[in-house]
């Protein structure tokens, strides 16, 4: 964006379908995030897979990456916010919030999918000593930047107006 905003482009109508107007060229204080979430859609061995396996029912078949949730979970709400998940499955979502320390409600109706989503909580309930997770590979996901220190809640409106944030000269 802010490349954009120095070397100026040219408003028109994109090959995606987007029309990029000349109020494009406002500068919101980078408000305009990525359009590519970059998670990896594996899931294999995880602590929910592993209890699914272990008291022998079907994983949810439509589950995904903890990361998801998490990326929006971090941007929307700030910690002890309630984060509903009104169709929980796996309850990927709770698993997410549940780490971020944000208190959560979900529903299932298929009570095999809660039962398989015990396996989500044993970790994040009764976590593994440091170090005695076996990792052979990791790959940064969208929320590695966020740290959790002086995090600046969210404005009253829920930022529906941004401010302009002046920078501080070195």
């Amino acid at each position: 964006m802010k490349g954009l905003l120095k070397n100026g482009y040219k408003a028109k109508l994109r090959p995606s379908g987007h029309d990029i107007s000349e109020k494009f060229s406002i500068d919101n204080g980078a408000a305009i995030p990525p359009n590519l979430i970059a998670i990896a859609h594996t899931e294999s061995n995880s602590a929910y897979m592993r209890h699914c396996a272990e008291i022998g029912i079907k994983a949810h078949p439509a589950r995904f990456p903890v990361d998801l949730p998490e990326f929006f979970i971090r941007m929307l709400t700030d910690p002890n916010d309630l984060v509903v998940d009104p169709f929980a499955g796996s309850c990927v979502t709770a698993e997410a919030s549940e780490r971020l320390g944000r208190r959560w409600i979900c529903c299932e109706l298929v009570e095999e999918y809660l039962t398989g989503a015990l396996g989500r909580f044993q970790d994040v309930l009764f976590p593994l000593p440091r170090g005695a997770r076996d990792v052979s590979y990791k790959i940064s996901h969208p929320g590695a930047m966020w740290n959790g220190i002086g995090e600046t809640p969210l404005d009253a409106d829920g930022g529906k107006k941004r401010k302009l944030v002046k920078k501080k000269e070195a």
